[in-house]
């Protein structure tokens, strides 16, 4: 799994919607849904519910969506501490 997977399925989850999600990443959407389709198959677990008009996660949806979702942000806070750390905002 790399973070590409997990963004491209953090704004499937958000959205509720490939067409929107692919709207806001700038990405067709059969290149969402081939990637959210990869990583369902990679964790050999089915994250979104297709069979309705609109998406539903499945548990194992909400699961990595709750995870993916800290991971981004760790992610994040690492970018911002680093950032800080190479302009003298902190640390020695």
């Amino acid at each position: 799994m790399d973070i590409r997977h997990l963004t491209y399925f953090i704004e499937v989850a958000k959205y509720k919607s490939f067409t929107k999600a692919s709207k806001s990443l700038s990405l067709s959407q059969s290149t969402i849904s081939k990637v959210v389709k990869s990583l369902e198959e990679e964790l050999n677990v089915e994250l979104i519910d297709r069979s309705a008009k609109k998406i539903k996660l499945t548990d194992a949806g909400e699961i990595v969506l709750a995870e993916g979702e800290i991971i981004m942000e760790s992610l994040n806070d690492l970018s911002i501490h680093l950032y800080d750390l190479m302009n003298l905002k902190k640390g020695k």
